[in-house]
């Protein structure tokens, strides 16, 4: 990962899931997702999550570039920035399994 893309690192993932959200709510809908995820859980709680990941992301500036951005602002804390993309990365994974 580039420098540039280090520190844009929580934007993309926040728009990774964002994405997979999307993708996950689609499947849903088309009968393409696996009858575990529909077992745990329906569509609109797919997103009502996928709403408040779009409510969060737009509080803190995850999805903003320069001096807004989460990345900017949590340049300086490295333990904070970390947990965020660690749970960004986490939920990127439980999307993408689903």
């Amino acid at each position: 990962m580039s420098g540039n893309e280090q520190m844009q690192a929580a934007r993309f993932g926040t728009a990774a899931c964002l994405r997979d959200f999307g993708l996950a709510i689609r499947n849903c809908q088309d009968g393409a997702a696996s009858a575990d995820l529909h077992s745990l859980i329906s569509v609109s709680e797919l997103e009502d999550e996928m709403g408040r990941l779009r409510l969060w992301a737009g509080n803190i500036g995850a999805l903003q570039k320069g001096h807004s951005s989460l990345d900017y602002r949590l340049r300086d804390s490295k333990h904070a920035y970390d947990q965020v993309l660690k749970l960004l990365k986490e939920l990127h994974q439980e999307l993408e399994q689903s």
